[in-house]
């Protein structure tokens, strides 16, 4: 299964093409399917969209979800192959419904690509940061939980730590992608 990770800032050409981050290409390689979601674009790989319209063809037939739910799903998605310089069309109304112009922000969202307009995208990382750092703390995602202070050695020592520690990963995410001086998080410090 295909894993996107990380974030690009990139420009759409004068024709509505993407010009894809080189490490995804490779990964979209035999087509991939471009669809609104969540005040974004997505593009998903062959396998996921399938997986999807399998799952809410699922939902459709066991009656828990109306047809017109699948019929707005596949007449929204628009199937595409990079090109040969790594670039995807975005239709104008897909560009219009995630509220895209020439600037965009890439970013990997494990098994898709999201495309969002800088602005929805400054707006949203504050809320993900909190809510990466809630679910930190429940014991999802990263780390496995907090680590009960009882737990620790009293003083530990730099080259004596007997437990590993996860980095404060509000710290990470709490900077506005706007004062990132590359492409990636800052590191912890």
């Amino acid at each position: 299964m295909a894993r996107f990770v990380g974030n690009f800032e990139h420009t759409l050409d004068e024709k509505g093409r993407l010009i894809l981050p080189s490490a995804f290409r490779p990964k979209l390689a035999e087509g991939a399917f471009i669809t609104p979601l969540d005040h974004c674009l997505a593009i998903l790989p062959a396998e996921e969209f399938d997986r999807m319209a399998d799952r809410l063809e699922s939902q459709v037939a066991a009656g828990g979800v109306d047809v017109n739910a699948l019929r707005h799903f596949a007449s929204q998605a628009d199937e595409v192959t990079p090109d040969s310089q790594g670039r995807v069309r975005l239709l104008p109304h897909l560009r219009e419904l995630g509220g895209l112009d020439r600037n965009v922000i890439v970013t990997g969202a494990l098994r898709r690509i999201e495309i969002w307009s800088p602005e929805r995208w400054n707006q949203l990382g504050t809320a993900g940061a909190e809510s990466l750092t809630s679910a930190i703390a429940r014991g999802h995602g990263l780390g496995g939980g907090p680590t009960p202070a009882s737990d620790l050695p009293p003083h530990p020592r730099r080259h004596e730590r007997t437990r590993p520690t996860t980095p404060a990963i509000s710290t990470i995410c709490s900077l506005p992608i706007s004062k990132w001086k590359t492409r990636t998080p800052p590191a912890c410090h």
